[in-house]
Formats: C-alpha cells, sequence, structure tokens
C-alpha cells in the first residue's frame, strides 16, 4: 500500500467519525466519537484555542434543558486531546488537533442556534496573571 492510500483510508476513516459525532444524540456516544477523531488527527497540531460560549436558561430548546445542552458541551470539551483549562466563567483554554470550523461544528452540536452562543477563537501561548483555573 502506497503512503498516499494508507493517508487516503486515514482521511476516510477520520470523516466518518467526525460524521459520527455530528450525528449522534447522546452525549457519552459523542465524547467516545469526538476521542477516536482527536486521536486520528495526529499527523496535525495541536492547535490552542479560547472556546467562550452561553448556553441560555431556556428549557424549550428542542435540543433539550439548558442542563443538558450544558453538561453535553462541557463533556465534548473535557474529551479534547491535550490540555483543557477552565479558564473563567463560560471560558475555556483548550488544545485540539481539530482546525477552529471543525472544532466549533464539533463542539456547536448539542447548542441550539437559535438562543446558544458558542466561539472558538484560535490563540498563541497566552500570558495569564493569577489564579483562574476553575473547578469544572
Amino acid at each position: 500500500m502506497t503512503a498516499n492510500e494508507i493517508a487516503g483510508r486515514r482521511a476516510q476513516t477520520l470523516t466518518d467519525s467526525i460524521k459520527r459525532a455530528l450525528a449522534s444524540k447522546s452525549s457519552n456516544q459523542s465524547v467516545k466519537e469526538l476521542t477516536e477523531a482527536e486521536s486520528l488527527l495526529s499527523a496535525q497540531g495541536p492547535f490552542k484555542y479560547l472556546v467562550n460560549y452561553r448556553v441560555e436558561k431556556d428549557d424549550t430548546s428542542p435540543k433539550g434543558s439548558r442542563s443538558v445542552r450544558y453538561d453535553h458541551l462541557i463533556a465534548l470539551i473535557k474529551a479534547l486531546t491535550g490540555k483543557e483549562w477552565h479558564l473563567s466563567t463560560s471560558a475555556w483554554l483548550v488544545t485540539s488537533r481539530h482546525r477552529k470550523g471543525g472544532l466549533l461544528k464539533l463542539l456547536s452540536r448539542p447548542l441550539d442556534e437559535t438562543m446558544d452562543f458558542l466561539s472558538v477563537t484560535p490563540v498563541a501561548d497566552p500570558a495569564t496573571f493569577g489564579k483562574a483555573r476553575l473547578e469544572s
């Protein structure tokens, strides 16, 4: 098997894993699929991102109550490869092998676009001062 064929198969496996993660209804399955996709991306990155979110307290979303959407999002953030740091309220510094668009798509899966907010911003090596690590 040539190097191009190996790369092509690996890319297809990654694409399939990401599609399964996006289609998954359960938090546990989404986390499993995201973890698998992260391991397949070992040839690129890792990249650092600042993830900011707002999950509204409105429980009328077809994607579930606020607590269901929030817990699913946090589980996905914690499943990322590398370090995750709960930097501040509604803000995490994460390391992932996904590009920002792919990471945004994966993390937004449990959220309701009509009421919730999510931002994924690439960052270099941030400088910080003081104690900011929160319990999550």
